[in-house]
């Protein structure tokens, strides 16, 4: 019956998706460069908490996410940051922003993050181009940052132009991944130098 009537269908998938939100936004290429100059905080850290939550405010999804910091670069930033971003799952309502990134708990990123709205939300400069992830070496231990393959203009090859042209040196792995050390040294040049 399901399959020879298109209003039980369209009723059927209504049902389906009537308790996700999901939007999109446009997305310009943003340089490392003005990346580093638009953020309001730059960190390295560990995903250690992410929860759902409505803004009491405004009765929107949001996402309260802290992070553990290895390393500061830029702006205020203690031992830990939480900050909120719009978006997320409240019980069975789910508001997604498609480019927006979502942390995972455990992940280790380098977060280029601007300054809170007059909501008190926050999200990466230039959507997913301020997110970082951080990859590992099982064997030596040795840390990389991993390339977005959703920013190509990010890619390890177009970090090392950057380097270059900074009279900066950087080391790049086989599948174009920077090391962190480098990544790091090169966006704190960028911070001091005013870049």
């Amino acid at each position: 019956m399901l399959r020879h009537n298109p209003i039980c269908i369209f009723i059927a998938l209504l049902l389906f998706f009537a308790g996700e939100t999901s939007h999109a936004v446009k997305v310009v290429a943003v340089g490392i460069e003005e990346m580093a100059a638009r953020a309001d905080r730059i960190f390295v850290g560990r995903c250690v908490e992410a929860r759902g939550e409505v803004d009491a405010a405004h009765g929107v999804s949001v996402t309260r996410y802290t992070f553990s910091v290895s390393r500061s670069v830029k702006g205020q930033v203690g031992g830990t940051v939480t900050f909120r971003q719009y978006g997320g799952q409240v019980g069975k309502r789910r508001t997604a922003v498609v480019g927006v990134p979502v942390y995972r708990l455990g992940e280790e990123v380098v977060l280029f993050l601007k300054p809170d709205s007059e909501w008190g939300l926050t999200s990466p400069v230039g959507v997913f181009q301020g997110r970082y992830g951080v990859a590992t070496d099982a064997a030596s231990g040795r840390k990389t940052v991993i390339q977005d393959p959703f920013a190509p203009h990010l890619s390890g090859e177009a970090l090392s132009r950057t380097a270059r042209a900074l009279s900066k040196p950087v080391r790049l792995s086989r599948e174009g991944r920077m090391d962190l050390e480098d990544f790091v040294g090169l966006i704190e040049g960028m911070v001091k130098g005013g870049r």
